[in-house]
């Protein structure tokens, strides 16, 4: 696996998950990051698998799937001398394969396929309805700024605590001694 960017500045689920694979063709992990630098070193290959993990932004209206080598112009996340380096690159020699994260169903091809991040957690088994409904948590929410309704959200946990009565741990420091409040639960 070779990364995009010089640096080795990446997205880290992805770059987990293709550290894992045995390819006897190089993949190469695209993923948008702040001063990106072109990894020179790619222009040596001369056939590679392109994983692009790059996400276009909360606030992107995505009606057309970015395309490295075909429509970047198009995306003005990517309007940088390293960004278009990369997209000439791609452009006078495209990729055999192609998995794409924020890939429109428009879009998909024989040659650019859907991705998306895998699942770290150990699923649990599935347990009976009463079990399920006497857990300690009726409402999880992993905070996180990739789209601004996550904000709303959170800012409306808050709010209806205080209305409804009900309890918010919002510190993964705090959870153990928050759930200790609730002996009954445990």
């Amino acid at each position: 696996m070779i990364t995009a960017d010089r640096r080795g500045q990446t997205d880290g689920p992805a770059h987990r998950m293709l550290e894992q694979i045995n390819s006897p063709i190089p993949i190469v992990l695209m993923s948008r990051t702040d001063g990106f630098k072109f990894n020179e070193s790619l222009l040596s290959l001369d056939k590679y698998i392109l994983c692009e993990f790059s996400e276009m932004g909360w606030s992107h209206n995505l009606v057309e799937t970015h395309e490295w080598g075909k429509n970047t112009d198009k995306f003005p996340q990517f309007d940088d001398e390293h960004y278009h380096r990369f997209d000439d690159f791609v452009a006078k020699n495209p990729p055999l394969l192609t998995f794409t994260r924020e890939l429109l169903k428009k879009d998909v091809t024989e040659n650019n396929l859907p991705i998306d991040y895998p699942c770290w957690a150990i699923v649990p088994e599935p347990v009976s309805k009463k079990i399920f409904d006497s857990r300690p948590i009726s409402f999880f929410h992993f905070f996180g700024r990739s789209h601004e309704g996550r904000l709303k959200a959170h800012a409306d946990t808050w709010y209806n605590a205080g209305k409804h009565g009900y309890s918010v741990c919002d510190n993964l420091y705090h959870f153990e001694k928050f759930m200790l409040l609730f002996p009954d639960f445990i």
